[in-house]
């Protein structure tokens, strides 16, 4: 019976969590100082989200899967292909920001060869 007690206290706790987290991203007030991207600090570091831990060592899974094109609104996800300005295909695995808030994305080239 104590087990089960702590195991509803875990998950009460944990839905608490996310219930406070879901309020403050639907703030108007609180959201335009939220960070949901890992920024390249290149080479400094002054917020948690500039540290290597955040850039290159977090699984992709438990990273931003989408990026919002800031001129046309166009959704980009991980995994999926999308095709760069200079036509190009690129295959994005995480998204991350520049120092300017640039959104950048780090993956692979999509090569056609044929079968």
């Amino acid at each position: 019976m104590t087990l089960l007690k702590e195991l509803l206290r875990y998950v009460v706790c944990v839905l608490e969590y996310f219930l406070t987290y879901f309020q403050d991203i639907a703030n108007p007030l609180l959201r335009p100082y939220m960070q949901f991207y890992p920024e390249d600090g290149e080479g400094g570091m002054s917020q948690l989200w500039h540290g290597a831990k955040w850039l290159k060592d977090i699984p992709d899974k438990f990273l931003t899967p989408m990026a919002i094109h800031p001129v046309n609104a166009q959704h980009f996800y991980v995994r999926e292909v999308c095709q760069c300005t200079d036509g190009t295909l690129f295959l994005p695995l995480r998204w991350y920001q520049k120092p300017d808030k640039s959104l950048w994305g780090t993956g692979f080239p999509v090569i056609w060869t044929q079968v």
